[in-house]
């Protein structure tokens, strides 16, 4: 049976998602009307499925999920995918409550403690007519861990910054102020550290083959995705570096 999703209008001119690229509005899209997406916007799906739905790359779409992960608009464990704020989009009323109450508890408790992590209003509403295990109650009275927390990434930072040097020395006085900083930061959460070294390199080795190639973290974070959507890093990265 098919079934009818209602997005509410103002979707498109939400502040968030007028910052999106087209690629990225399509996927949030997609996360919010897919078939097996709920009332409750907490459902299990393939990367390899809402890669083939949308017509993009697998890589492609981790990169944008990951993103949309470190702006808090949505949480993801294994193929889970909980939409924060789902409720923007529902015309809330007994029977909704009722029905997203049924779909919590039909997962599996650790996606439920995870669901619970994020969002007051959840809890104070919903929590009471979920039934959780002792364990898993315990840690949703915890302060969110299991999101985890911030971590020190001097080093990292550091490490990303000698290696944005190698490319562009002229400019490395400025790559260690606030804003490249924080860029530095936001690539080791969306990408982690390891890749991000690695698309440095691969930048490094293939800098004249690029179309305008970034020269400084900030440059970088900017245009992760367009590198990884060109034809000459899909061809080149399967023979000399792990796809990202």
């Amino acid at each position: 049976m098919s079934k009818k999703r209602y997005v509410n209008d103002s979707f498109w001119t939400d502040p968030y998602i007028e910052k999106l690229d087209p690629i990225e509005k399509l996927c949030f899209l997609y996360l919010l009307t897919n078939p097996l997406c709920n009332i409750a916007g907490v459902y299990e799906i393939r990367t390899k499925r809402f890669a083939f739905e949308v017509g993009l790359d697998m890589e492609v779409v981790e990169n944008i999920l990951n993103r949309f992960i470190r702006d808090n608009k949505i949480l993801k464990d294994k193929d889970w995918i909980i939409i924060i704020n789902h409720k923007k989009n529902q015309s809330l009323n007994p029977s909704v409550e009722e029905g997203i109450i049924r779909i919590i508890n039909s997962i599996p408790e650790e996606i439920k403690s995870l669901y619970f992590s994020k969002g007051k209003e959840l809890k104070e509403n919903i929590l009471s007519k979920v039934k959780l295990s002792r364990v898993e109650l315990s840690r949703v009275e915890q302060t969110g861990d299991s999101l985890g927390s911030d971590s020190n990434k001097k080093d990292e930072i550091a490490e990303i910054i000698k290696a944005m040097c190698e490319i562009d020395p002229i400019n490395k006085r400025y790559y260690g102020n606030t804003t490249q900083r924080e860029a530095c930061k936001f690539l080791i959460e969306e990408y982690q550290f390891e890749q991000v070294i690695k698309m440095i390199d691969w930048i490094k080795n293939n800098f004249t083959k690029i179309f305008n190639p970034p020269t400084s973290p900030q440059q970088l974070m900017n245009s992760w995705t367009r590198i990884i959507q060109g034809e000459y890093y899909k061809k080149q990265s399967k023979n000399k570096i792990e796809v990202i």
